[in-house]
């Protein structure tokens, strides 16, 4: 099922822009935080990996939390869409107005988002 976090997330672009420097800037001071973009041949794996994924999704037995962000310059969402929908397992969650790096959006997406996650994992891994 897809759910689009609306209520959560309405604050995402209103200082969405600044948060995103300020983390930019936190990983370029410290070598231990710096991303690089992907190889060609991880990006050749990952594609060849999706589309097996979407062509066997129904064999995915555990529970998948699944966050997009509806603004991605780096992903294809269509083939999250077709994985979720071929699997009744997947939880897809939109954050709206989130780029890539959903961590980089406004504290309460963020507080949101871990929210989700902790509860998701208690949930299916008998957490407390």
């Amino acid at each position: 099922s897809t759910l689009l976090a609306s209520s959560a997330a309405s604050d995402v672009y209103k200082r969405q822009g600044e948060r995103y420097e300020y983390i930019f800037r936190k990983r370029e001071k410290n070598d231990r935080y710096h991303m690089n973009g992907a190889t060609y041949g991880w990006s050749i794996s990952a594609m060849k990996a999706t589309k097996k994924l979407q062509r066997e999704a129904e064999k995915v037995k555990i529970p998948v939390l699944l966050f997009q962000a509806s603004d991605d310059d780096l992903v294809d969402n269509r083939g999250q869409n077709r994985f979720a929908e071929k699997n009744k397992n997947v939880i897809l969650i939109q954050i709206p107005n989130s780029k890539h790096e959903i961590y980089g959006s406004t504290y309460n997406t963020i507080k949101w988002y871990y929210e989700v996650i902790w509860k998701f994992l208690d949930k299916h891994l008998g957490g407390k």
